[in-house]
């Protein structure tokens, strides 16, 4: 989360806004009709539901193998910046593995997600995130449970 932290700062352009992007990816992953595409009609809902942020470098990839360690601190690398909110990075932290054979669980997801509400991160706007971006990358079906209870989807 420090990394985290010390990369989301004001910025503006030449970076690229995340609005401008995730509608895209929304009909590509809907018409392509990949694992999970049954998300798609609510994770536009939510997404409609956002006022998305602009004002805010976002890394983009934000996960553990993008994370090194570098002494007594830790870098970010690999980053595919653009415009957006904090909460829009979490996703890809919630969603990739520590270890081996690593599924998104309920209690290791929730747990995460209070460390980042913790450090200050809206926690409605990274469950909504999750959602909207698992959504549109494909998940399994067990995956899909975990997202619908992450924003309350009893369906």
């Amino acid at each position: 989360m420090e990394v985290g932290l010390r990369l989301w700062r004001p910025a503006a352009k030449p970076f690229r806004w995340i609005g401008d992007h995730v509608p895209r990816w929304l009909d590509r992953a809907e018409s392509s009709r990949q694992r999970g595409c049954e998300l798609i009609p609510l994770a536009r809902e939510l997404y409609a539901s956002l006022d998305v942020g602009r004002e805010i470098l976002v890394h983009g990839d934000f996960h553990h193998h993008n994370i090194l360690r570098a002494g007594d601190r830790y870098l970010a690398i690999d980053p595919k910046p653009m415009l957006g909110e904090p909460e829009y990075d979490v996703p890809s932290f919630l969603r990739n593995p520590i270890g081996r054979g690593y599924r998104m669980e309920s209690c290791t997801t929730e747990r995460r997600l209070a460390a980042f509400a913790a450090a200050g991160l809206d926690e409605s706007r990274m469950r909504k995130w999750a959602f909207i971006r698992c959504a549109y990358l494909g998940v399994r079906e067990r995956e899909a449970a975990v997202l619908k209870k992450l924003v309350g989807d009893t369906s």
